[in-house]
């Protein structure tokens, strides 16, 4: 199941990820992998909601696995659940990266983390706040196209916002007289 989710082929992945399962147990590190790979395959086909339910379930058995946390977060912001996905990518940033073979993505407890908060923010009109976002993914990932995106757009928002007041609209759409 892992080489068929690795290459994209989800549809394939998802009965050979549950056959895993059923012969994992639950304490299995193995165990929490699959489960997120097969979540992972569920996002890419377009289910992310089941996704979210499969993962949450799982968050009891690995509470300190940046990783799970990481995508139940994204799953919750796939879905419109906001006020979840940034307690989610919030806790992320109090986890620190397990180190053993199934561990993913390091990501997941550092600029990965921030870049969604700073994304989430951005989108809720708090502007200083997803700027600070950004700013730490980049700090944490120096180069992140993605969080120097973010900034260009707030910034140049910022600068567009302070260069015309709303009476310059005002005025430069008023109707010329002869």
């Amino acid at each position: 199941g892992r080489t068929l989710a690795r290459a994209g082929q989800h549809a394939r992945a998802l009965p050979a990820l549950e056959r895993a399962l059923a012969a994992c147990d639950d304490a299995d590190t193995w165990s929490i992998h699959a489960l997120e790979l097969g979540a992972t395959s569920l996002r890419a086909l377009g289910r992310s909601a089941q996704a979210l339910e499969l993962v949450q379930s799982a968050l009891a058995l690995a509470p300190k696995r940046a990783d799970t946390r990481f995508l139940a977060a994204l799953l919750a912001l796939d879905v419109g659940l906001l006020p979840e996905a940034e307690a989610g990518f919030n806790a992320c940033l109090t986890l620190t990266p397990t180190t053993h073979a199934a561990e993913s993505a390091a990501s997941a407890s550092s600029w990965a983390a921030l870049y969604n908060l700073g994304v989430i923010y951005e989108c809720s009109s708090r502007p200083s706040e997803a700027a600070a976002h950004y700013e730490r993914a980049l700090q944490a990932c120096p180069g992140h196209a993605p969080s120097l995106l973010g900034l260009e757009r707030l910034t140049g928002a910022a600068r567009r916002a302070s260069t015309h007041s709303p009476a310059d609209a005002l005025t430069s759409r008023a109707p010329q007289r002869p």
